[in-house]
């Protein structure tokens, strides 16, 4: 009787180990310890986050995205880890990579303004990077959802207004800039960018307001100078605008574009001499300044000395070789020397470039008809009429 009560009890025990584990209480003791587990890689994910962005203010890159990997390892659900990478990648140029961390970090957390901004940034930046494709649109829409999540979010309006300039849509980019001035009257950027806005659309007067405003704001910024030089160019008052670029300069010696803008309104007065200088300083500054060695050629062949103005050009082409102005520019002083085929050669790869300039096709045109092709130059100069060209 002993024998068989025995017999039944050990075959239905249960092994101590597991039924202690069984017990609810116990099952409470390990979900806490595993709280307690996941508390420490959460705090131990915090001090990584802490030293990427320490490593990130130093410009240490790739020891920065190491330490918000291994955040994110840690800790998956770490959207200050996801956002802080994609800053860090957005500084290295990784825009698509910056963009899927910030898709993450909205992902877990919806209402996280910070990563909808630095995702903005990365499409806009991207956009930059390969202009062909005008990546533009996503960059606007999320920085029109930083500004749902929070509408006194200047710095969202003034990024949004840059997009919205860089696709040539100014009333909308002086719009954004004019909201964020409204929410903060002393933000010196969003006057720079309304103030670039109006002068595309020819509103100098406005542009001009906008810069000094700046200068009001930032009196040694040697760049609101600059800016509002170009403004007071534009609308023909040279002398302003070469008194504002030397005050550029005077600020800052280094500054290339101020040499440039001055040689351009020396330029305009005609005073190629003092032109050529500017221009050179710029170039000396920087020497992949395209845009200095093309004024320069135009500044000597206006001089007449159509030798030197082929060689600059040829050198703005070797910077840019798909910058239709130097080819177009180039074949203008090819014209003059007499050499119409190299004029109709450069007139040609303008076009290639920019199948819509106009003046291309009247160039051509123009060379076709001294060379006794008259069935083609008038060709060219019904479309350079076509496009709008005007003589």
């Amino acid at each position: 009787m002993n024998e068989n009560t025995g017999s039944t009890s050990r075959s239905l025990s249960v092994p101590r180990s597991q039924s202690l584990a069984l017990r609810p209480s116990n099952l409470l003791v390990t979900r806490g310890l595993q709280d307690i587990a996941q508390f420490g890689n959460r705090a131990r994910a915090n001090e990584l986050v802490k030293l990427g962005s320490t490593c990130y203010s130093e410009w240490e890159l790739e020891k920065a995205i190491e330490y918000y990997t291994e955040a994110i390892r840690l800790d998956p659900k770490c959207t200050v880890a996801y956002d802080g990478r994609g800053d860090a990648y957005i500084a290295m140029g990784e825009y698509d990579s910056a963009i899927a961390d910030c898709a993450e970090a909205i992902r877990l957390d919806p209402n996280y303004a910070l990563a909808y901004l630095v995702r903005g940034q990365a499409y806009n930046w991207r956009g930059c990077a390969y202009i062909q494709t005008h990546d533009y649109d996503r960059a606007i829409a999320d920085y029109t959802e930083v500004i749902r999540l929070n509408p006194k979010n200047v710095h969202a309006y003034r990024q949004r207004s840059w997009t919205y300039f860089r696709k040539g849509d100014y009333a909308r980019a002086i719009a954004d800039c004019t909201e964020a001035i409204r929410l903060d009257p002393e933000y010196a950027r969003a006057y720079y960018n309304r103030g670039n806005a109006y002068l595309h659309i020819h509103d100098y007067d406005r542009a001009i307001a906008d810069d000094t405003e700046v200068i009001r704001l930032n009196p040694k910024d040697a760049y609101a100078y600059n800016f509002r030089s170009r403004a007071y160019r534009e609308a023909g008052d040279y002398d302003l605008a070469i008194a504002d670029c030397t005050e550029a300069i005077r600020f800052d010696p280094e500054c290339a574009p101020a040499y440039y803008n001055r040689g351009y309104a020396y330029d305009d007065k005609g005073d190629y001499d003092q032109a050529i200088t500017d221009y050179t300083e710029a170039i000396r500054l920087d020497p992949k300044y395209a845009s200095a060695y093309l004024n320069r050629a135009i500044a000597y062949r206006k001089a007449g000395d159509y030798d030197r103005a082929i060689a600059v050009f040829t050198e703005a082409i070797r910077l840019d070789p798909e910058y239709a102005r130097a080819y177009y520019n180039r074949g203008n002083a090819y014209d003059d020397k007499g050499d119409y085929d190299q004029a109709i050669a450069d007139y040609t790869e303008a076009i290639r470039l920019d199948p819509k300039y106009a003046s291309a096709y009247y160039g051509r045109g123009y060379a076709y008809l001294k060379k006794g092709d008259r069935a083609k130059a008038e060709s060219d100069f019904a479309e350079a009429k076509r496009l709008g060209y005007k003589p």
